[in-house]
């Protein structure tokens, strides 16, 4: 405010505030308060037009215009009328030629203030006929790359228009459209280079679309690059709405083909996207989750190889992790295979993906797959790696004689414990199962699915056995 301008004023000047403030109410008194406080107002308002104003000559004319204004307050402030009495009553008269200097300083300045509103109104239409014509050649420029920029163009020529009415809303709204028509055209140099660059991407991107299919069965993906590179080619920007189309779906696409050139190095090294997400602690059934999308028929296909894409954007992890991996895997491979055919020979040739506790949980589905794709004796499937040895009948029959003749021991310890008084009802009702078990097993043909009973089955006898085992222990 006005006031606050002047007491600051006499304060730098030396002056204490409570005695600041008596003088300005003598101001008051004689007017020159309020003379003062029209001067700063008519300042004020001159000072916000000169915010973009380049030319120095009214710059510096202002600066001076300052400088007179603070040292006619800093003289009030000192002359004696004002200050020596400033402690005594306010109704000492103070002589009216006191005052007759100051007004006609005051005077002095606001005709010069007046003048520089008058030096404005001539040199404002120039500095904003300068802003427009700067960004017309900006958007000449565009256009002599072959940019279509007609839609600018008619911004420019509004403006044009109204800019020599000279007045203050007249320069703030012709700063505010000049603004807004070069963000226009960065936001539009940023579109080209961006559509350039995921053109000459397409290939690359047309090669792993193709692959994702391969290795999920499905047309979506292609599909999908169909939808982009069509988009791409025949992009075309005739007004700012379709300025703000071509940036929504260059974003779209930036962020697909961000994630498909992440996959990029799987489909060179000829690797399966989805075995190496199965590879990944915490991933379990993200493959799955993702073909479910694929499948369904409810979504465009073009919508599902995006929304596939988009689950994958924060999923997939460095590639060079991944490589390592491989390498370690591969490394192993030889001693994990070992041990696999150890524990067939060990359990009647079939044996659980899960329970082979030496290969880290992250790898067994592969190892499992990469020896069945090596070895056709091995079968993986259901969760259970089987060798053909396993499908014999004779091995069959040997391992069922073998449970049955354990089982009627096992009974007979049941059911000899009964009779001295010990509940195993519990117990019991467990054999007639494993008994129940037998007899589906014997109308079933050899099988993974069969391979699979007879082991559910050896391994609810061996929990009896070890039950007895404790039993008698203890």
């Amino acid at each position: 405010m006005a006031s606050e301008y002047v007491l600051d004023a006499l304060i730098s000047s030396g002056i204490d505030e409570r005695t600041a403030r008596v003088i300005m109410e003598r101001m008051h008194r004689f007017g020159l308060m309020e003379e003062i406080e029209g001067l700063y107002s008519a300042y004020k308002a001159i000072k916000d037009r000169l915010e973009n104003l380049k030319d120095p000559a009214i710059r510096e004319e202002m600066r001076k215009i300052e400088e007179d204004m603070k040292k006619l307050i800093t003289d009030i402030g000192r002359d004696p009328f004002f200050s020596k009495l400033a402690h005594l009553s306010l109704r000492v008269e103070i002589p009216l030629s006191a005052v007759v200097p100051y007004r006609s300083r005051i005077a002095g300045i606001r005709e010069r203030l007046d003048s520089m509103n008058y030096t404005l109104s001539t040199a404002e239409p120039k500095e904003i006929y300068g802003e427009i014509s700067e960004v017309e050649k900006e958007i000449e420029k565009r256009e002599s790359q072959g940019m279509d920029v007609s839609f600018l163009k008619d911004r420019i020529n509004r403006l044009k228009g109204i800019a020599g009415r000279g007045t203050p809303y007249t320069r703030r709204y012709v700063e505010a459209e000049v603004k807004s028509i070069r963000d226009k055209l960065v936001k539009l140099d940023d579109i080209v280079a961006r559509r350039e660059r995921l053109i000459s991407l397409l290939p690359k991107v047309k090669e792993i679309c193709s692959y994702l299919d391969s290795i999920s069965g499905t047309d979506a993906f292609s599909l999908l690059f169909n939808s982009m590179s069509n988009r791409l080619i025949s992009l075309a920007i005739n007004s700012e709405e379709e300025l703000n189309s071509a940036d929504g779906d260059l974003s779209n696409f930036d962020s697909l083909t961000n994630v498909l050139l992440q996959i990029y190095p799987l489909f060179e090294r000829k690797l399966n996207l989805f075995e190496y997400l199965d590879m990944i602690e915490g991933y379990e059934g993200l493959s799955d989750a993702i073909k479910g999308i694929l499948k369904n028929e409810d979504l465009p296909k073009e919508l599902r190889a995006a929304r596939a894409l988009e689950i994958l954007k924060d999923k997939i992890r460095g590639i060079d992790e991944f490589v390592e991996a491989r390498k370690e895997l591969k490394r192993l491979y030889p001693f994990w295979k070992s041990y696999i055919m150890d524990e067939l020979r060990n359990k009647g040739y079939a044996v659980r993906v899960d329970e082979l506790e030496k290969i880290p949980k992250r790898w067994r589905h592969m190892i499992a797959r990469m020896l069945s794709e090596e070895n056709e004796d091995i079968i993986f499937e259901n969760g259970f790696i089987v060798h053909s040895r396993a499908y014999s009948d004779e091995i069959l029959r040997k391992e069922m004689e073998r449970m049955k003749e354990e089982i009627e021991t096992i009974k007979g310890i049941v059911s000899g414990l009964m009779k001295l008084g010990v509940n195993l009802s519990d117990k019991l009702l467990e054999i007639e199962q494993i008994e129940l078990k037998f007899d589906e097993i014997s109308k079933g043909e050899p099988g993974v699915r069969i391979i699979a009973e007879v082991k559910q089955a050896r391994k609810l006898i061996n929990e009896l056995k070890d039950w007895i085992i404790s039993k008698f222990a203890s």
